[in-house]
C-alpha cells in the first residue's frame, strides 16, 4: 500500500486530509506545530508525525529518506493575500523556500508524485470562469507572487528531474475547523455575537467557495492520478458576493446581520471565478456539496463549538 507525506498537516486543510487518508493507509505527517498541538484529529492518525518546518531541508531530507513516501502532498505555508501585504518576507519565505526545500527532498528520496497545493490568488481578478491554460498576470500581492513561483519550481522539477507534479490551484476553501481569520468565520462570529460585519466596498466582490469536503476530494483525486505535469482548479464554479453570503449565514443562524461598509484593501481580487471542466474529465472531480448545504454544516459545527 502507498504511503502518503502530508506537510502542514495540523492545518485546516491538512488535517482534514490526514483523517480521510488515514482511511486508506500508510500517512505521514509533518508540520511546523507540536505533535501534541496538531488540531481536528490528525495527533490520532496512528501515522509517524514530524515537527519539522519546511524550510529546514536536512531535517525533511532526513524524514524522506527515513519515510519513504510514495506521494507527497505539499500544504505547508502561509495563506492570506491581505496579510501578506503586510509581512511579505515571512510569505515568501514560508511558501518559497519552503516548497524548494520540499521539492529537493523528494528528488534526493526519488518520490513518484508531488502536489502542491497552490491557489486561486495565482489569477488575480476574473469575472468570468478561469481555466488553467490561460496566461497569469502580475501578482497582485505578495502571496500570489509567492504560489506563482512555487508553480514556477514545481514545473522546473518535474521537467528537469522528472517529478511526476500535479498542482491544484484551490479556490476559497470553507468549512468546520477553518482558521478564525477567515470571511466565513469572522461573519459568522460577528452576526451570532451581534456584531457589525465588515464589508469591502458595497459588498459586491464575488468568491468561488468551496466546502472542505469537496477541496478534500479532488486532493484525493489528484493523488490517485498522477501526472507527468499538470494543474488543476479546486472550486465550485459558482459565485456568490460578499454581501449574499452575509445573508445565507444570517439565515442559518437565525439572526440578524448588521452590515458594516469599509473601503477595498489593495491587492485584493473583485472577483475569483473556477472552470472546473478539466478537473472533472482528468480527474473525476465532483464537488458534490453545494454552497448552501456546506453553510449550513459549518454554522452547526460552529453552533456545537460555542456550547
Amino acid at each position: 500500500m502507498s504511503k502518503i507525506l502530508i506537510t502542514g498537516a495540523s492545518g485546516f486543510i491538512g488535517s482534514a486530509l490526514v483523517r480521510r487518508l488515514c482511511e486508506r493507509g500508510a500517512v505521514v505527517s509533518v508540520d511546523r506545530l507540536k505533535p501534541s498541538r496538531f488540531s481536528n484529529g490528525s495527533q490520532d492518525s496512528g501515522g509517524p508525525r514530524y515537527e519539522t518546518d519546511a524550510r529546514d531541508h536536512e531535517a525533511i531530507a532526513r524524514i524522506m529518506h527515513k519515510e519513504r513516501p510514495d506521494t507527497v502532498v505539499h500544504l505547508a505555508g502561509r495563506t492570506g493575500m491581505q496579510a501578506s501585504l503586510v509581512e511579505p518576507a515571512d510569505f515568501f519565505s514560508l511558501n518559497v523556500t519552503g516548497t524548494q526545500s520540499v521539492l529537493e527532498a523528494c528528488r534526493k528520496a526519488h518520490v513518484s508524485h508531488f502536489i502542491l497545493a497552490s491557489s486561486v490568488a495565482v489569477y488575480g481578478e476574473s469575472s468570468r470562469p478561469v481555466t488553467e491554460d490561460q496566461p497569469l498576470p502580475p501578482p497582485a500581492n505578495p502571496y500570489a507572487a509567492t504560489k506563482q513561483i512555487g508553480e514556477l519550481l514545481a514545473r522546473m522539477y518535474s521537467e528537469v528531474y522528472g517529478l511526476n507534479t500535479t498542482v491544484l490551484r484551490i479556490f476559497s476553501v470553507f468549512g468546520s475547523g477553518q482558521r478564525p481569520e477567515t470571511a466565513v468565520y469572522k461573519f459568522t462570529e460577528s452576526i451570532a455575537s451581534g456584531k457589525p460585519v465588515t464589508l469591502y466596498g458595497d459588498g459586491s466582490a464575488r468568491r468561488d467557495y468551496l466546502y472542505i469536503d469537496n477541496c478534500i476530494q479532488g486532493i484525493e483525486k489528484a493523488i490517485d492520478t498522477p501526472f507527468r505535469f499538470e494543474v488543476f482548479n479546486l472550486g465550485e464554479q459558482r459565485t456568490i458576493t460578499i454581501r449574499e453570503l452575509a445573508r445565507l449565514l444570517s439565515e442559518k443562524l437565525g439572526k440578524p446581520a448588521i452590515l458594516e461598509y469599509v473601503p477595498v484593501p489593495k491587492g485584493l481580487p473583485d472577483a475569483t471565478y473556477a472552470d472546473i471542466s478539466k478537473a472533472k474529465r482528468l480527474l473525476s472531480y465532483d464537488p458534490a456539496i453545494g454552497l448552501e448545504e456546506g453553510i449550513a454544516r459549518f454554522v452547526e459545527w460552529y453552533k456545537a463549538t460555542r456550547k
